[in-house]
């Protein structure tokens, strides 16, 4: 689910995106606040929608382990 157009801080349960995102459409990602009670990353798209995905989903994992790689082979510190 996208959540309204306010930059957003925590997520909910009814804010999960269930589906994987294709990188693609990723701009960047961020953690939700420490006081917040869910663990989340809130993903930024192309278009400035934000939305939450559970950092455990595995094509979130795998995004985050390209990402990671892609930056070692230009040489960047991660």
């Amino acid at each position: 689910f996208p959540v309204d157009r306010k930059s957003i801080t925590c997520c909910y349960a009814n804010n999960f995106v269930k589906n994987p995102i294709s990188p693609k459409w990723i701009w960047s990602d961020r953690p939700t606040d420490r006081g917040c009670s869910r663990q989340a990353v809130i993903v930024v798209l192309r278009r400035g929608k934000e939305v939450c995905v559970d950092p455990s989903a595995k094509w979130f994992q795998a995004y985050k382990e390209n990402q990671t790689n892609s930056l070692k082979k230009l040489g960047l510190r991660v």
